[in-house]
């Protein structure tokens, strides 16, 4: 398989998790920006306390309106704990009667890349935090390749890149209800956009 393939996992549907009002409170006090319901830049793990006694909807989900992934345990320790620890950041997850959830954990990459589309491309930055926000359908790429010093990458869409050799040896059967993207580097953006690593 090509060293320019890779996979991305993330949630089936837009059935997510919702945070507790207590929990909304002190991200927003903490972590949250307010202008892109996204962390801020330059935060690590972050803690969520959800409404849910369990997440249900497979082994990655998200936190409704917070920007932030949860991930089954069983998951990350198939992609093997050197690429977990050496590339993300792993924070706890938290029931609705306080209790912390043993077998899932919010995870953020210490390195965010955006899928990019082809069709109906929209973006623009965060006017409080300078975070690209982007929209796109069509078939996702990466363009460019994802940065080095990581084995493992946070979409902007909650969800993990991961190599495709990485992700045959973690899963020759996909788990269940595990959404998955093949995803190809390629030289020229599809969007119209040119380089959105930087604000313009």
């Amino acid at each position: 398989m090509s060293a320019d393939v890779y996979y991305h996992l993330h949630a089936i549907g837009l059935d997510a998790c919702t945070m507790t009002e207590e929990g909304g409170q002190e991200a927003l006090s903490t972590w949250l920006c307010s202008g892109c319901d996204y962390p801020k830049p330059g935060v690590a793990s972050v803690d969520v306390h959800i409404e849910q006694r369990r997440p249900r909807y497979g082994p990655i989900t998200f936190v409704y309106g917070f920007g932030v992934a949860v991930v089954s345990k069983v998951l990350l320790a198939s992609l093997g704990e050197v690429v977990i620890f050496s590339s993300l950041y792993i924070g706890k997850v938290y029931g609705p009667d306080g209790g912390m959830l043993d077998d899932w954990v919010t995870c953020r990459g210490k390195h965010l890349i955006t899928l990019r589309g082809s069709r109906h491309a929209q973006h623009r930055w965060c006017d409080n935090c300078g975070r690209l926000l982007y929209f796109a359908m069509g078939v996702p790429y990466l363009c460019p390749g994802p940065p080095e010093g990581a084995c493992v990458w946070e979409s902007h869409l909650n969800g993990l890149v991961v190599p495709s050799g990485t992700f045959e040896r973690a899963f020759p059967v996909p788990p269940r209800r595990l959404g998955v993207a093949k995803l190809k580097v390629v030289g020229v953006p599809r969007d119209g956009f040119g380089d959105l690593g930087t604000r313009e």
